[in-house]
């Protein structure tokens, strides 16, 4: 389901989106695109412009967001189950409560974002890259954080278990009441790393 074809409060979405898009170059001309207690599955905004947008209580399962630019963006309680977020990028977003469950987010970018009471559950993260994010109770077990790169990231009361963490890149990492049980890699490195009452 394209854009073009979706309506939200009287409005095409493709016209929200091309209002944020000028808003981001110029905010005395387009409008801050703001989506609250919408439902939008199955969406198609593949490369899309959403930098410092706002969603709040918004339906986005299996969307395709591939691509799409949510820098500095604010997400509270969205759904993205099982979305398309391949070379998405999340950095410095603000991410409360949302699901990621079974998504499909490898190379996406999460640098310097701070996501707390997420849930990747069984997501894809390969190649992801969290470069000194902050993670306040967020699931990622049964991940796949193969070739990930966390430098400096921080790490507090996070489910890692069941992940693969192949050449996971973790140097500098600071992690606090974290599980790693069943957690699998070769190639990991850890290095001036601080792992703090972890399992």
């Amino acid at each position: 389901m394209t854009a073009s074809k979706v309506t939200i409060y009287a409005q095409r979405l493709a016209d929200i989106l091309a209002a944020h898009a000028e808003w981001t170059l110029n905010p005395a001309r387009g409008h801050r695109c703001r989506f609250h207690q919408v439902t939008l599955n199955e969406v198609e905004m593949r490369n899309a412009n959403l930098s410092r947008s706002w969603f709040d209580s918004v339906m986005l399962v299996e969307a395709d967001l591939s691509g799409a630019n949510l820098n500095g963006a604010e997400l509270n309680a969205v759904d993205l189950g099982g979305a398309l977020l391949t070379g998405s990028d999340f950095s410095n977003a603000q991410l409360h409560d949302v699901e990621f469950v079974r998504s499909f987010l490898s190379a996406a970018c999460f640098v310097e974002a701070r996501i707390d009471g997420a849930s990747f559950r069984q997501a894809r993260l390969e190649k992801a890259a969290f470069q000194d994010a902050t993670l306040t109770h967020v699931d990622l077990a049964g991940t796949n954080l193969n070739g990930a790169l966390l430098h400096g990231a921080k790490l507090a009361v996070c489910d890692l278990s069941g992940s693969k963490m192949d050449g996971a890149q973790l140097p500098r990492v600071r992690a606090e009441r974290c599980r790693f049980v069943d957690a699998t890699g070769t190639d990991v490195n850890f290095s001036y790393g601080r792992l703090k009452d972890c399992d």
